[in-house]
């Protein structure tokens, strides 16, 4: 790796002198392992072009300052908010009907590879809430006994519920039930679109959804998207290219966790509920980092105050990979259609990992912060980062093999670097 590649990749990550090292000997053992001293200053080089045709096509110029630049991404995205209503046919996300309309033109796309996975029986999801009544959701409704509470709601919406409404005691004794599950607890069946009664829900569901700047989310062992329209029609159309991103985000997230579900059934069955406990928790792996091996992360850390430490080291993670599947239908969808022959999601296509300091800021063309930038009305980078901690990775190998082997490896945290060896 030469001095400019370093310089720009140490610019990018906003990496200090310790952690620059690292870096370096990183790359080295990947240049070792695979025999190419080559890709990664290649990279660097691709990378500050791409800027530089970022910048044009934004009417821009490589002297542009930082509010030009920031002015004009805007643009951009308001643009892509514009064409995006008119797909959907201006869909009122504040309302249930609105997202009906959306999730049928989703699942019109989709494969149906992409429809099936592994997931939690309903008749044992409702066995472990008898077992652990939701105090707190009877208490709420004012009913006595699970089966009053199972009369009114799905079990899919009860457990999609436990993400905003229960206490993080029940949390964590729900997931200490998980141990006792084995493969024979799950079933192959379709993913679900849970729309929630926003009457019902959306008050408990507030606080969570001003935290991710949307109101649903997903459950990997369920198999369920859930959605709680949003009766504040102006947050919901600030927000309208994150939730629509986020949906096929989603989707392709459920599936990855499912393939990891069904490997670990089938490999690792006696291991099975401490694994679905530990992919559900999603932290980081505490052992010493070898300079053989890359550590796989699964939360946004760069995104809190004060991050881990470790977050500054060589890893991995799979969040960037569910993005380029979402950008990708999404792009799919758009421009087969004859009034998107030229895309509006061009700029974003191949940007993710493309970022320059303008001014003393770091400032990023990956389409994930981007939207998330206007929608939150500050400046985003940590999808930024990540991708580019990926990008090295896959710079000595492919996207195709690290989705391959971070399903491979989630149970270990790590990924012996020494199968790149070629």
């Amino acid at each position: 790796m030469n001095s400019a590649t370093s310089t720009h990749l140490t610019n990018l990550l906003g990496l200090k002198k310790p952690q620059q090292q690292i870096l370096e000997n990183y790359i080295k053992t990947l240049e070792d392992i695979t025999g190419d001293t080559r890709a990664i200053d290649q990279w660097a080089v691709q990378n500050l072009a791409s800027w530089g045709v970022a910048m044009r096509a934004l009417g821009l110029s490589e002297k542009s300052g930082s509010a030009e630049i920031r002015s004009a991404l805007q643009r951009e995205i308001e643009k892509l908010d514009v064409a995006l209503r008119e797909f959907f046919h201006e869909p009122n996300l504040s309302t249930a009907s609105g997202w009906s309309g959306v999730i049928e033109k989703v699942k019109e796309t989709l494969k149906p590879e992409n429809r099936l996975g592994f997931f939690l029986k309903h008749d044992v999801a409702k066995r472990l809430l008898k077992e652990l009544p939701p105090s707190e959701l009877l208490e709420h409704f004012k009913l006595t006994t699970v089966d009053e509470l199972l009369a009114r709601f799905s079990v899919e919406t009860i457990f999609a519920s436990f993400r905003f409404a229960v206490s993080r005691e029940y949390g964590d004794a729900l997931l200490e039930r998980y141990l006792t599950l084995t493969p024979d607890d799950f079933e192959h069946r379709e993913i679900s679109f849970v729309l929630m009664s926003s009457d019902d829900w959306f008050d408990l569901a507030e606080d969570f959804a001003k935290g991710k700047l949307h109101p649903f989310s997903h459950l990997k062992e369920m198999g369920v998207i859930f959605v709680i329209p949003n009766p504040k029609a102006a947050e919901s159309t600030a927000v309208f290219k994150v939730l629509i991103t986020l949906l096929f985000h989603y989707l392709y997230e459920v599936g990855f966790y499912s393939k990891y579900f069904i490997r670990i059934a089938e490999e690792k069955p006696e291991e099975f509920g401490e694994l679905l406990k530990q992919v559900i928790l999603g932290g980081i792996g505490t052992d010493q980092l070898s300079i053989g091996a890359v550590r796989i992360t699964h939360q946004y850390y760069t995104k809190k105050p004060h991050p881990d430490p470790r977050v500054f080291e060589p890893h991995v993670m799979p969040e960037p990979i569910h993005w380029h599947n979402a950008r990708r239908l999404l792009r799919d969808m758009m421009c087969d259609t004859p009034a998107y022959s030229s895309c509006i999601l061009d700029i974003w296509d191949t940007n993710f990992s493309v970022g320059n300091l303008v001014d003393g800021q770091l400032f990023s063309l990956n389409y994930a912060d981007n939207i998330v930038s206007v929608a939150s009305q500050s400046q985003k980078t940590y999808h930024l980062f990540e991708d580019v901690w990926n990008q090295i990775f896959i710079t000595f190998s492919s996207e195709h093999v690290l989705e391959e082997v971070l399903r491979n490896n989630l149970e270990t945290g790590f990924i012996n670097l020494q199968i790149l060896h070629k």
